[in-house]
């Protein structure tokens, strides 16, 4: 799912507060929207699908985490250190997606049907 540039302005202004970033500077937000988009496009690569990046959410305050370790040159931690919430973002997603399908195989079997996946 791909950031409109309204939530991108949006969530610049959340990381450069975050980041305590009160001077205005053209390269910096270069690097920030950089940041933001790519937090994006791994959060949800982590979660299995599109996720909801407005405040409040653990998608939110897991992207703002992300982007405050790269920018501190410190992504290679990230994931080892936030481990248990990338998991349970995760866990979030998809466990209602494999109880869909679950439910559909059972559903498909009671009624004498060959299941198959999408």
């Amino acid at each position: 799912m791909a950031v409109s540039e309204q939530q991108l302005t949006t969530l610049l202004a959340a990381v450069r507060a975050e980041l305590v970033i009160t001077w205005e500077d053209a390269a910096t937000d270069t690097r920030l929207k950089g940041y933001i988009k790519s937090g994006i496009r791994r959060l949800q690569e982590i979660a299995g699908a599109g996720l909801d990046f407005t405040e409040g959410t653990a998608a939110y305050e897991l992207l703002l985490a992300r982007c405050r370790y790269a920018n501190s040159q410190a992504l290679e931690v990230f994931e080892t250190n936030y481990r248990g919430d990338l998991l349970e973002l995760n866990l979030k997603i998809q466990a209602p997606i494999a109880a869909e399908a679950y439910d559909a195989e059972i559903a498909a079997e009671t009624a004498g049907e060959v299941y198959v996946p999408n």
